[in-house]
This record gives structure tokens, sequence and C-alpha cells, in this order.
């Protein structure tokens, strides 16, 4: 067994709750293991076959090889045969234990409280993150959580069982320190830390010097992933001291096709540059999120800003939000079928909630697949924030646009949304149809197209690289 201690230093807010109910700060290992999970699947599609098993390998009868045959006809059940194999000797199963084990250590002295009922401390901005930091409190009971400090450390303590399975996990730490973090709002760019040692292990820094782009960065981290996982698909032994590599499908070039789940292939992710800079906290999260607006009665925050411009991303270019106001004031137009509602802000996740106060009226949008009358849930965003620092060891954020099942499928596909509107207790509109562009490289170009209009109306663009 091998011990491995890996320091963390804080890089932005990190809120991490076992329980909501009780606001207890609660940074676990599984929460850990977790994430570090989330981006194992993220790489593995660059790797493996993560559909299929080799089948030129696959024991003709029980007699040749019972364990294996058996092995085969478990995961050929599986629709992602090929990850599930993997992701189990990694990350262990019901049936099978992880080669690996993890506990966090913090100083409770390090924690600071969130909020104060409904009101957000004033450390983290106070009123300012209200929006970053939607869904965090109950409104009906909030209760008081707590948040580890910027700047201050926590411990993650590793127990591995051989070396292959510490240089996957180990590598998975540092992607996820680079494009993600740990507790809520991860995605927002919350949760976000360096690695800073053993030195002579594992150290990963963040900053982000001006002569280096954040792709090169990604591309090197990936590029150790791949091989740490080459690795242990190579020394692992499983069935029957059976080779890993002789029961996976090892590829050259990483998949190209759609998957359905978010993933760091080629051409699944794009980087984007919010040119954002600021000096601190509060003013990082207020950057982005802030829901003000300028003279013009538009929003100054970089992402509500971009949920503004694609209501007009139409294909007629018409303003969604006023679409939706004409058909909310005339139900039946829907029933007519005279009206066809985009929502292209659809894009940035779901479920999507517009309130008119003139009106008193709410509309809320869900995802809506497969023709399935129950099948309505939520659809997480695919542009998630990751924050560094330049050189001058000011903050920047960049998004990571990651294409998935409800961002692409085929070019001028439209999907289509579920939403209901009400007033106070009355239903106006039950089970409406909507609709958003799929497109991913519509998706990709209208955030290009953002940036520029963003810029030449005086946006953040003070950014160093």
């Amino acid at each position: 067994m091998i011990y491995t201690e890996v320091k963390c230093r804080v890089v932005t807010p990190i809120i991490s709750r076992k329980d909501p109910q009780t606001g207890k700060f609660d940074l676990t290992g599984q929460s850990v293991k977790g994430v570090l999970h989330f981006w194992f699947r993220a790489v593995a599609p660059r790797i493996i076959d993560i559909y299929k098993l080799n089948e030129v390998n696959k024991p003709k009868s029980p007699k040749e090889n019972k364990e294996l045959y058996e092995l085969y006809q478990t995961y050929e059940k599986e629709k992602y045969a090929g990850l599930k194999l993997l992701e189990n000797e990694i990350f262990g199963s019901q049936k099978k234990k992880a080669p690996f084990g993890v506990w966090v250590e913090y100083n409770t002295a390090d924690l600071k409280q969130l909020n104060n009922g409904l009101n957000i401390s004033k450390d983290l901005g106070g009123r300012k993150l209200n929006y970053a930091l939607y869904g965090i409190i109950d409104r009906k009971n909030p209760v008081t959580s707590y948040y580890l400090v910027p700047s201050k450390s926590f411990t993650l303590n590793f127990t591995f069982k051989d070396i292959f399975t510490k240089k996957v996990i180990l590598s998975l730490l540092k992607l996820t320190s680079l494009l993600g973090g740990f507790g809520a709002k991860t995605t927002n760019g919350f949760g976000g830390f360096e690695i800073v040692g053993p030195k002579e292990e594992i150290v990963f820094v963040k900053k982000l010097p001006k002569d280096v782009k954040l792709e090169k960065r990604i591309d090197e981290t990936l590029a150790e992933v791949e091989q740490a996982l080459r690795d242990f698909i190579k020394y692992k032994k499983i069935t029957n001291n059976t080779p890993l590599q002789n029961v996976l499908i090892l590829l050259n070039k990483p998949m190209k096709e759609l998957l359905d789940f978010p993933n760091l292939c080629d051409d699944a992710f794009v980087v984007v540059n919010t040119e954002i800079t600021a000096n601190n906290i509060p003013d990082v999260f207020f950057k982005l999120f802030d829901i003000s607006k300028n003279s013009k009665g538009q929003p100054v925050g970089w992402y509500k800003a971009l949920k503004y411009y694609l209501r007009k991303r139409t294909k007629d270019g018409s303003d969604c939000v006023k679409e939706l106001k004409s058909v909310l004031d005339q139900p039946e137009m829907l029933k007519m079928k005279t009206k066809h509602l985009e929502i292209p802000p659809a894009l940035l996740g779901l479920p999507l909630q517009y309130y008119f106060p003139e009106t008193k009226i709410t509309a809320k949008f869900e995802p809506y697949i497969d023709n399935s009358e129950n099948n309505v849930g939520r659809k997480q965003s695919p542009i998630r924030f990751t924050v560094l620092k330049n050189d001058n060891n000011q903050y920047i954020v960049y998004g990571i646009l990651l294409k998935s099942n409800i961002s692409a499928v085929l070019s001028n596909q439209y999907y289509k949304l579920r939403f209901t509107a009400k007033k106070r207790k009355e239903t106006l509109i039950d089970k409406g149809s909507a609709y958003v562009n799929s497109d991913w490289n519509e998706l990709v170009q209208a955030i290009k197209d953002f940036k520029k209009m963003y810029s030449s109306l005086g946006g953040d663009n003070n950014a160093s690289n």
C-alpha cells in the first residue's frame, strides 16, 4: 500500500455540505472521489472505445474460461461496456473495492460563514453574489452555511494499491484543479484549488503566465492523464489473471462521435476567454454574474449579458422573451400553431424560468426528449468557469464549453422543450411546446459573436492574454 499526502491551497471559496438542512461544512473523501470520477469519464473516450469490449478475446464458451466468459456477458448488457469496466477497475463497484482511498483534512478555523439568514456574507460580496450562489440558500429554511476561505490550505490523504493507480488519480487531480473544483457551484467557478505539494511528487501551479495559453496547459494535462490510464490498463490483470488491455479496445485517436455526457475529446470542448480580470474574489463573481444593467438597459455581468444576447439568436432574429410575452398574453396562439416559440438561452441550462412582474406570470421551461410524456427535468449548462491567476497575481476567468446531449446532435436540429405558465395558482399553459437550436457550431459561433459585441459595449476586456 502506498500512502501519499497532497497539500492543496484554496483559490476560490469551497462550499461543501453533507446536509443542506444543517449547513455544516463537510468536505469528504467520497465527494473528492465523485469529482475525480467525473473527469475520468471526460477523458476515457480519448483512449478506449467506451461502448464495446474486444470480442476477439472473448471465450467461445464457459468451458474455455468461465470467469472471463461471464465477465463479457455481464458488461455486454451495459450501454458503455468499455467505460464501465475501466471505471470499476479504478473507482470500484458494489462487487469490487476501489484500489485507492482518500480522506480530507482541513482546519475548521479556516472556515467562514457563508450567509446570515438570506444574506450572503459581505466578505464574499454580499447581495452581489445572489445570482452566482442561487439555490445554495433555502429561502424557506435559510440555515447558516460555511465555506473554506481562499488562500487557506487543506490536505488530501491518499492510499494506493499500486503506483499505476497512483499516477492515474494524481493526474486526474491535476485536471480537476485546472478545470473544476470541489463542493457546490464548481461550474460557476467556486471550489477552485491548486496543488502545492509535496513538491518532490506532485505540484501543479494554476497561474497562467501571459505567454501561455490555457489550451496548451489543458493539452499537457490531458496527455499526462492519458498516459497514466494507458499504463494502468497495460499493467492491470483482471479475472483469471487476464490482462485488462486484452479486454478493452484501445484507441489511437480520441473518439469523434457525439457522446451522451460531457467529455474532453478533441472536437467536444472549446476554451472561452471571458477577458475578465479582478483583484479580489467578490469582484471575480460580480463581473461574471452581475445582474444589474447599463445605461442601455443591457446586463453588465458577462454570463447574464450572454443570456441576454442569446435571446435574439433566433431563426428570424426576434427577441424570444418578447415573443414569449405575446404568447402568454394570448395562449390560444399555441393551440392554433401560429407560433413556433424558440428559446435560445435554454442552451445555457435547464430548467429556465422567466417572470413577468407586470402580469405576475411565471413561465418555466424543461428538457423534453424522446417523446416521453414524463421525460422532463434538469440540464446542466454546457459552459463551466475556471478561475486562475496571471503574472500580476490577478484573477482571470475562462469558460470551458463542453459539448453534451442537448447542445449538439445534428446540424440544424431543434430540441423540443416543454413549458408551463402560471399566474399565481392559476395554470395558464400546461405542457406547452418550445424549441432550442441544438447545433453545436451555432452555439460556439454565437459565443464568439457575443464576445465581440460585449467588448464593444464596454464589457470588462482588460485581460492580460
